[in-house]
């Protein structure tokens, strides 16, 4: 499944199969350059649970850090998460900012894989997205965050 004319940025694809067990991918189609830099790291939750974690790590900036996260959370770890996507932006003590996310999939032998291909200039909409997945039962649907 490929997903056309992307602008610049991270994207997400989620993919659901035919038993309702569904695995979330992210890519980037162009870099774009933060001020603070971090990682995070997640566990799985139990096919359709909310036992999922996302931990943040901030990499660069000036601690103390604060966290805002997609789901209204304002710690550097997060619990009790079901499957999904989870945007956090961390502001360091100077005020500058960056943003990363966590991914909380299904336990399951499903996984996809999602990469990008760049805009040809910053403004344009000519980038394309392609994923891939492995496992899980088919038919698949898909949801591009576009």
């Amino acid at each position: 499944m490929t997903a056309t004319a992307l602008n610049g940025g991270v994207h997400s694809v989620t993919v659901t199969d035919s038993k309702g067990c569904t695995v979330y991918e992210f890519f980037s189609v162009s870099v774009v350059q933060q001020n603070v830099f971090s990682n995070t790291s997640s566990t799985k939750s139990t096919c359709g649970g909310s036992d999922g974690t996302a931990t943040v790590t901030v990499t660069q900036g000036t601690s103390p850090y604060a966290y805002s996260w997609s789901n209204g959370a304002a710690t550097q770890t997060i619990t009790g998460l079901g499957p999904g996507i989870y945007w956090v932006t961390i502001t360091d003590a100077n005020g500058c900012t960056g943003t990363t996310l966590a991914i909380i999939n299904d336990q399951t032998s499903m996984s996809a894989s999602a990469s990008g291909t760049n805009i040809s200039c910053n403004g344009l909409t000519d980038g394309s997205a392609t994923v891939t997945v492995f496992g899980g039962n088919s038919p698949f649907s898909y949801q591009w965050s576009n």
